[in-house]
């Protein structure tokens, strides 16, 4: 397999799907947010491919761009949430050794239970260098961490944007914003599967309609901040139950248990300042997982 394509995949692994095609939407959406960011993420899945070996990866691993999905998240985090300077950048370096080794740890342990690793790697990773920046002063963050005091239900007064919210869901997968980038990694879906790609527009405006009779945030609402896990999760539940005769069900019960969880640790999360992150995609993937295995 060509370099290109390795690169590539690594992009489309995030959304859990192996096309070049997809890859190379997927970037150009992130470049359409921040070239920069590009740049670093091109970086990070050429690194990954070089230290993959070392860390046990194999082959086939590098190739279709599991070794190499989790590092390009946590340097995408690490650029949203990290003031640029000299010592963010080294951090970067170090977080893709540091992202491969855990998630082959991960890899080991959950093999053993017949689960993924998901994403959940890269949020180990990405609070832990996030954390970094309250015991340095070279390092720092634009999150408010460990806040002394927290703001409870104080919503800002502002109207649904239907197409921002449906959009920056998309685009929030890979912590970028735009709706411009969000339409190139739905296409990047579509590339792939269109089915998948309807499905998950769908989804994402079910769980819009849902976070709006909830009264939710709908500042957070129109930046894509509820509709990220659901999408990630959508193509998780579908793979798992495409074949079967009650996926629907299982599809929309997954839509309500993801907002319900998402809404709770948005609130948990508040305690810290950390980001939330893939964290309810990555918990209910694994449920859905286990109770799919425990069915057969």
């Amino acid at each position: 397999m060509s370099l290109t394509n390795r690169v590539l995949n690594n992009f489309s692994q995030v959304i859990l799907i192996e096309n070049k095609w997809t890859g190379l939407s997927i970037l150009i959406a992130i470049a359409i947010a921040d070239w920069q960011t590009a740049v670093c993420v091109i970086i990070t899945s050429l690194l990954s491919i070089y230290l993959g070996p070392y860390f046990k990866f194999s082959k086939e691993q590098i190739n279709i761009g599991v070794a190499g999905y989790n590092p390009i998240l946590t340097t995408l985090a690490l650029s949203a949430f990290l003031t640029p300077s000299l010592a963010t950048y080294i951090l970067m370096l170090i977080s893709i050794p540091v992202t491969l080794f855990i998630h082959k740890v991960m890899e080991i342990l959950l093999n053993r239970i017949y689960l993924s690793v998901y994403t959940m790697p890269f949020i180990l990773t990405s609070w832990v260098m996030i954390n970094n920046t309250n015991s340095t002063q070279t390092i720092k963050t634009n999150l408010h961490l460990l806040p002394s005091d927290i703001d409870n239900n104080q919503f800002p007064h502002v109207d649904l944007q239907g197409f921002n919210a449906l959009f920056n869901g998309y685009s929030e997968i890979f912590l970028v914003s735009g709706v411009m980038s969000g339409i190139f990694i739905l296409v990047g879906i579509f590339f792939a599967d269109k089915i998948l790609g309807l499905l998950t527009l769908i989804s994402c405006a079910i769980g819009i309609v849902i976070i709006m009779v909830m009264e939710g945030n709908m500042e957070l609402l129109n930046h894509g901040l509820f509709g990220y896990n659901i999408i990630l999760l959508m193509i998780v539940v579908w793979g798992l139950y495409k074949n079967k005769k009650e996926k629907y069900i299982i599809l929309f019960s997954a839509i309500i248990l993801e907002v319900l969880l998402n809404l709770a640790l948005i609130t948990l999360f508040k305690i810290t300042g950390l980001p939330v992150l893939t964290v309810p995609f990555v918990l209910l993937s694994w449920m859905i997982k286990t109770w799919s295995d425990y069915k057969k």
